[in-house]
């Protein structure tokens, strides 16, 4: 059965709803263009106590960055029209205090080229990475 609602309106929906039930998660914007691979992480966010707001674009994440305050932005490297380094650089002087986790499939030899607080999270990646991550910034 296809879902009727689209990832981004599903997912605020979950988010909205964690939010009234008084959810202790992060509010997390998970920025990437694959559209199966998205879902699943903030499915997989959400079922571990997290707030996940889905974007498919840097565009699109940029608005919602100005709709709403995130603690983590979770965002993929490569992204159509804007790279998740320029999406992270563009977050931080919106909110200084946001988290930044960027994944990629490209190596650890990427973080030198991000001028800004941020960790890297290599591609694949298992949820338990994400998790320590998470729970870092909880802490």
């Amino acid at each position: 059965m296809l879902n009727p609602f689209p990832a981004t309106a599903l997912h605020t929906a979950i988010a909205n709803d964690a939010a009234d039930k008084r959810c202790t998660g992060l509010r997390i914007l998970v920025v990437e263009d694959n559209q199966d691979l998205l879902e699943m992480l903030c499915d997989m966010l959400a079922m571990i106590g997290h707030i996940p707001t889905a974007a498919a674009s840097g565009a699109q994440a940029l608005e919602l960055l100005q709709q709403q305050r995130y603690q983590v932005l979770l965002t993929d490297i490569n992204l159509p029209n804007m790279s998740g380094i320029a999406l992270g650089k563009q977050a931080i002087l919106e909110a200084p205090d946001m988290h930044i986790i960027i994944s990629s499939g490209h190596g650890a030899h990427i973080h030198s080229y991000v001028n800004f607080p941020c960790h890297m999270l290599p591609k694949p990646y298992e949820l338990s990475q994400i998790q320590q991550l998470l729970d870092g910034f909880s802490a």
